[in-house]
């Protein structure tokens, strides 16, 4: 599934408001971290999409090129996610493409989700509306006039 989103926000803005909140999040599990890099890992429960039930999970991150690229994986009993922030740079602006891939372990194969639900799109284009208004305010207010690196 993917989803854009039409930032205010620079290219580089954006891309440092991701950096700051993926470091923090991962920050929660890895208290001394100061720098995301590819094969940053931390394992937690995270509930499943389609049971709601825990399962334990592994989530890496796989590459980073910055301003424009973040991805990062996630890997459990049920199978495999791999999350994709494009930041492609518009003129003095940019878009911020998400778009998640999401791969099912049913009878000892992985299978991709083909058919969701116009519900569950709905719910997908939502949140990730929500976090793209978020991420560009965090780029206009905290990285627009002094573009600090993380």
């Amino acid at each position: 599934m993917k989803y854009t989103y039409k930032m205010k926000a620079s290219q580089e803005a954006v891309y440092q408001a991701l950096m700051r909140e993926q470091l923090h999040y991962f920050q929660q599990f890895i208290p001394g971290l100061k720098k995301l890099r590819p094969r940053v890992e931390i394992n937690k429960k995270l509930q499943t999409k389609q049971s709601k039930k825990s399962v334990d999970t592994t989530i890496k991150v796989s590459e980073i090129k910055q301003p424009e690229l973040y991805i990062q994986e996630a890997d459990s009993s049920n199978g495999h996610i791999v999350q994709t922030f494009n930041i492609v740079k518009t003129g003095e602006t940019c878009e911020l493409v998400y778009s998640e891939d999401m791969y099912t372990i049913k009878g000892g194969a992985k299978r991709s989700y083909g058919l969701l639900t116009p519900l569950y799109k709905y719910s997908f284009n939502s949140a990730c509306k929500k976090r793209g208004i978020y991420l560009d305010k965090v780029a206009l207010e905290r990285f627009t006039k002094s573009e600090s690196k993380i």
